[in-house]
């Protein structure tokens, strides 16, 4: 028999689930660009500055020393750099900055190999801001098109530090091609901070040796890597 009592109960019984899902269902894309617009390297985005990480490749022997390429431009040694893209994460651009625009061949992972490599730490180290008349020349981020990045324009930088951590010398191998770096050189780790204050401005200067100091700490804990 038919219940008109019940019936309605067990409409007020399952209605509110079903509206809770409905309402999460709504919610979820809303949360997923929040989570996505509150990462660091996306905020700072908002705040047009482009997203940069710097590789300082130390060697460990025969001494402490770091690897600086020799820029077409002037011919200034200075610090391996390349821009994070959207999708990339830090480690992706590191790749990209030491193997591909550097020439210098992350070993790929193993066992064996973890040995005479090893990525010591990835820091934030500052922003700053790009000469007036290059504010707004392109986009916050190349790969922004269809994002909510898309219209912001670039007028700051944002550095991050890597560093890579290599047993010796010979297994940097860098190989100079001539486009993106002429030369390659390890200095030790004095004689890279007066290379560095030669070849930068003094704001970014400022932040490269500080940069070069925070290197100094991170290995200061790690033991010698097997060749």
């Amino acid at each position: 028999m038919f219940c008109w009592k019940c019936s309605y109960q067990a409409k007020i019984t399952l209605e509110p689930p079903k509206m809770c899902f409905m309402i999460d269902k709504a919610v979820e894309p809303v949360q997923k660009v929040g989570l996505w617009l509150s990462s660091r390297p996306n905020n700072l985005r908002l705040r047009e500055a482009g997203v940069e990480i710097i590789a300082l490749i130390i060697a460990r022997e025969p001494e402490n020393s770091v690897l600086l390429v020799q820029s077409p431009y002037h011919k200034t040694w200075v610090r391996p750099q390349e821009s994070v893209h959207l999708y990339e994460n830090s480690e992706d651009a590191l790749h990209m900055c030491t193997q591909v625009e550097r020439g210098v061949e992350l070993p790929p992972y193993s066992v064996e190999l973890e040995k005479a490599f090893y990525l010591c730490s990835i820091q934030y180290l500052g922003t700053l801001d790009r000469t007036h008349e290059r504010w707004g020349e392109r986009r916050v981020v190349d790969d922004a098109a269809g994002t909510s990045l898309e219209l912001i324009k670039l007028s700051r930088k944002a550095y991050y530090k890597a560093t890579p951590l290599f047993a010796d010398s010979y297994n940097l191998n860098p190989k100079a091609d001539g486009k993106e770096f002429l030369n390659f050189q390890e200095f030790r780790f004095e004689d890279a901070k007066y290379a560095i204050l030669n070849a930068n401005h003094r704001s970014k200067a400022k932040l490269l040796v500080q940069a070069l100091m925070e290197c100094k700490r991170d290995i200061a804990g790690v033991p010698k890597l097997s060749a």
